[in-house]
């Protein structure tokens, strides 16, 4: 004789709360993957903790309305950084380090050639590079000043 188990699992849902997520534009895990960095299409910035199984997110960046970013990157934990550094980038021709603690722009400079499509850091030579709209590549040092 076979016997059949069942499991059975209680779910509460919550329908009082109309939450609908804006679409993912970019995701960079942190060099340490612990920290996963998400860029919503409405320019929102997450930072959401991959610690210990556990994820949730850490804190989130309000974008400004009509802010058209295209992608974010996780630079190197230093003494200086010790949460590390969160970068975006976007089609205004900008790039911005995030201050992590006070959730704000710590600085922003010109992408060297238009619209900024995309980004990466390589964190070892702590260099960024930027693909513009010019169809060029800028190169940044991001060494600790």
């Amino acid at each position: 004789a076979t016997r059949s188990s069942t499991n059975t699992v209680r779910v509460h849902r919550c329908r009082f709360l109309d939450y609908v997520p804006h679409a993912i534009e970019s995701l960079d895990v942190d060099p340490l993957g612990k920290q996963l960095a998400v860029l919503r299409a409405n320019a929102d910035i997450e930072v959401w903790s991959l610690r210990h199984g556990e994820t949730h997110c850490e804190l989130r960046i309000s974008g400004a309305v009509d802010t058209p970013v295209r992608r974010v990157a996780w630079g190197a934990r230093s003494p200086r950084h010790p949460a590390g550094r969160l970068f975006s980038c976007g089609l205004h021709g900008l790039v911005t380090e995030w201050d992590l603690r006070t959730v704000s722009p710590r600085a922003s400079w010109d992408s060297g050639g238009g619209a900024a499509w995309t980004m990466d850091v390589h964190v070892a030579s702590r260099t960024m590079a930027v693909g513009c709209e010019d169809g060029g590549c800028s190169i940044f040092d991001m060494r600790d000043e």
